[in-house]
This record gives structure tokens, sequence and C-alpha cells, in this order.
């Protein structure tokens, strides 16, 4: 018993001295520091070893390079296939691993070999139809397809006759019809209906594009509220990033609305002359806060027009408006929805061109669930909407209206349940106080709810209480301190054990990170 018991105490002091020893908040830094510099030597070894393959090639095997640039400019289909058959393309493979390659121009650049790649990876796949994309198919041993079910699909010119009418030709029966529609089924839907491993599925739900009023109302309509809004902070609390300009306009027979239209032109023409003004002149009101925030390059922007028509009229009023070197500048695209899918600009600005007395059909096709999350979330920072008639009047069952109406509403974040106080984080905020801190309690950014968030001087701090008795007593995750650091948000942990035994170590090191003396 006495063994057995001083044994007992020994294993007791030695963990304690263990723990006394364990710097949770520099090992974390330290963690973190190593996960930067894993990415970066990796990126360095890939450059080195990129670098050594291509010389190898350049070296040994030039001719090879010298083929195949002869084939792509090749004007023949038969020319273009003997060059290829000549070319050793797992040698040119080696040298160069990734290729960027748009659906359309697959055939002009590599040949129609079985398992070329050992993985393609297919983007934008909503928008891709079926028998595009069997050609890349063939040239992979595996294939990754990426897209979201909830934007548009391809737009499609084959008669719906037609297409019967191949179907009979190739005896498909009703189901292999309806499965493999070429123009209502995206290769998307055609994967995802194949799909036996649930495994196989991945949900890629970190949002990083949209401030969180700008994604919110798709975010709870079309996903659930299943998105993790990379941007959401405290500092969004209340900020209307979607801003409704009623206008008095008509949309005309040719299917434009001329005066909505000169009123977008001239409210970004106002934004762009503030913006692009000299240097000394810009006050802090010439530009939206996000700009007067310290962004270098010029905003990017865009026009979307839902219908063809009035992206065609702004398409062409561009020219009395702005300078080729300011559409350049700000990369400026106009389009439709359609044309935006997989793009996105800091601002955005949307013709909605329906009147008071535009058919339901109009308004019908403004409200399709598809049309109107891609238009509502390309803009990273502040979005415009444009519209000439009243959102009552499409009553409360519209998803346009619902929409419109939702942007009236400043963002709140969901507000978790109510815990009950925590001692250890009270005395943590106690012995800040009197400092120009400000503190928020159980805010969940990324979808994942931190203990506690300081923020000073433009700059926030995680802070992850460990080990006090209660509700907050769990640490988090690594995954979710790399989810964090993902966006943007550095967190540490901090033990009760280190606060009970050196809590002005503690609070130094928080006004350390936030360079101030506390």
């Amino acid at each position: 018993g006495g063994l057995r018991g001083l044994a007992s105490a020994l294993l007791h002091r030695l963990r304690s001295w263990q723990l006394d020893g364990v710097d949770v908040w520099q090992d974390m830094g330290t963690y973190q520091h190593l996960l930067d510099a894993r990415c970066e030597q990796s990126r360095e070894f890939l450059r080195q070893r990129l670098a050594e393959r291509l010389g190898s090639l350049l070296h040994r095997r030039r001719e090879q390079l010298s083929k195949f640039l002869q084939a792509l400019r090749s004007r023949s289909d038969g020319k273009q296939q003997k060059l290829f058959e000549q070319i050793d393309f797992p040698l040119l493979l080696a040298a160069f691993p990734v290729w960027l390659c748009k659906l359309s121009d697959l055939a002009n650049v590599l040949p129609l070999q079985a398992g070329l790649f050992d993985v393609v990876i297919l983007d934008e796949a909503t928008q891709c139809d079926i028998a595009s994309c069997l050609p890349l198919l063939q040239r992979g041993k595996r294939v990754v397809v990426v897209g979201d079910p909830k934007q548009l699909r391809h737009i499609s010119f084959l008669p719906h006759s037609r297409q019967e009418a191949i179907a009979d030709e190739c005896q498909l029966t009703i189901e292999q019809q309806n499965q493999f529609s070429f123009r209502t089924r995206s290769i998307l839907d055609a994967v995802s209906d194949s799909m036996r491993d649930p495994h196989s599925v991945v949900l890629l739900n970190e949002h990083f594009r949209s401030l969180p009023s700008i994604v919110q109302f798709s975010n709870e309509t079309f996903y659930a509220g299943a998105l993790s809004i990379m941007r959401q902070r405290p500092s969004n609390h209340g900020l209307r990033s979607v801003t409704l300009r009623p206008v008095a306009g008509k949309r005309l027979d040719k299917g434009h609305n001329p005066i909505e239209g000169e009123a977008l032109l001239e409210e970004l023409a106002r934004r762009i002359a503030a913006q692009d003004g000299p240097q000394t002149s810009r006050t802090h009101a010439a530009g939206p806060p996000w700009l007067a925030a310290g962004q270098v390059e010029p905003p990017s922007i865009g026009i979307l027009a839902p219908l063809r028509e009035q992206a065609d009229y702004l398409t062409e009023g561009l020219d009395r408006y702005f300078s080729w070197e300011q559409l350049q500048r700000h990369d400026l695209l106009v389009g439709t929805a359609h044309t935006f899918q997989g793009e996105e600009r800091d601002l955005m600005l949307l013709s909605l061109t329906a009147d008071d007395d535009s058919h339901a059909a109009t308004f019908r096709f403004l409200s399709d669930p598809h049309v109107l999350n891609v238009s509502v979330t390309r803009a990273r920072h502040e979005q415009l909407i444009f519209l000439s008639f009243d959102p009552q009047r499409l009553g409360p069952q519209s998803l346009l209206q619902r929409y419109l109406a939702s942007v009236e509403r400043p963002w709140r974040p969901t507000r978790p349940a109510q815990r009950p106080v925590d001692t250890f984080r009270s005395q943590l905020i106690a012995a800040l106080a009197g400092k120009p801190l400000r503190f928020w309690k159980d805010y969940a950014v990324a979808g994942v709810s931190l203990d506690l968030i300081i923020e000073a001087q433009e700059r926030m701090l995680g802070v992850d209480l460990v080990g006090y008795p209660g509700t907050l007593s769990q640490s988090l995750l690594l995954e979710r301190y790399r989810i964090l650091r993902r966006a943007g948000l550095e967190v540490f942990p901090l033990s009760y054990r280190l606060w009970k035994r050196c809590p002005t170590t503690c609070v130094e090191r928080i006004g350390q990170f936030f360079e101030m003396e506390i």
C-alpha cells in the first residue's frame, strides 16, 4: 500500500510538473507557424521539381516540345492527330503535370487517350451538359466533379422533338431518356445520381466570397444554413451591404428599361470618378467603407441584368460613360446571370428591368431559384439593386419579393442559446477592463462558436478557454483551429491552470498581440 501510494504521489507530481511546463498558447502559435511553413516548403519543392523536369526535357527531348507546338498550330485535324501520335505524352506530362483547359478546347490540345491523367477535375459542372464532358472523362483515370446544384444549368438549343427522335433511334428506355437528357440534365446531375458511396461526396461549405449580409438570404433559403460564412465578424453587425435603388423606369417593347439603365450607369460613373480621382482629393465619404478601409487595388465591378435585352443595353452604354482604361482598371463585366456564374466582383450592380406592368412570366423568371441565387451572390463587398416595380405587388409567395424584403433588414448573426455565467471568462474580461478593447461572448465565426473574441485597432483575437469546470471547459479540435485560420482569425487557447498560475503573463500576451500595454 505504501509503495502504491508513493507511486501515485510521484505520478501526480510528475503530471503537475509536465502541465506547469506546457505553454499551450506558445505551442499553438508554433503549430500554426509550422502549418504555414509546410505549405511554403511544399510550394518550393514543387517549383524545384518542375524546374528540374522541364530542364531535363529541354536538354534531352526538345523535339517533343517542338512537335507539340506544331500540333497546336496545325489547321488540320488529321495532321494534328498524326503529330499527337509521335509525342511521348507521359514525358510531356512529367514536365507539365497540371493542365488548365476549357471543354471546347480539349480536342485541340490533348489526344483522346484513355487514362492520360491520373485525375481530371471538372469545375462548374452544373453548367456542363453530359455529352460535352465525355471526352474529358475518357482522358482521366479518376474524376472530381465540382458544382452547385442550386445554380444554373447549361442552356440547350436542341429541340425537344429532336432529342426524342435521337432517343428513339438509340432505343433508349424512358428511364434512360430521363437520366441522360441533354436538355435538362447536367453532368453533376448524372454523377450525383450514380453515386453509391456517401463518402465519395464532399460538401464544400466554406464561403469566402461575400460579406454575411450579401449571402445570408441564399444561405438560409437555398442551403438550409449549411454554409460557413468565413467573413463573419462582430464588426459586420448591422452592416447593410445590399441597397435597393427604386427607379421610375419603364420596360419598353424591345425588352429593355432605359431609365433604369441610365440611373445605374450614372451611379457607377459617380463612384468611379470618386474612386479614380487624385488620392489627395479622396474623402472617407467618396467611396464605400470597405474601400476607405484601405483597399489598394481598384475595386472590380460587375453589372448584372437577368434579362438579356437589358444586359445588351447596358453594354452598349458603357462607351458613353467610361474610358477603355477605366473599364480595364475595374475589370468591369456586364452580362446576365449565366455570364456571371463562376464570377465575382467587389461591387455588383443589378438591374431587374421589369416594371409594374410587366407580364407575370417575367417575374416568374426573375424568381427562378437558380437565376436568383446566382444573381444575388456575385458581390464580395457591396451590391446595389436597381428596380422599377413595387416589390409588394408580387406577394409573399414570390421568392424575389422575399429576397427584396430581406434586403431591408440589417444582418444579425444567429445567437447561441444563453449559457450560464462562466467565472473564468468573467475574470479575464475584468482583468482587461479599462482598456480600449471590445468583447464578444459565444460568437460564431465560420460556423465555429468561440468562447471570447477580443477586438482592438481593427484586429481580432479569438480565445479558447480551457480547463475551468463548466460549459467552456472543452478545447476546440485542431480541425476547428485550422478552419478559423483559413477564415483569417487568430485563435489561442488559454488554460485555466496557466491563468491561475500567472494571470499577469496572460494579460501581457493579449496586449502584445494588439501591440498595446495592458
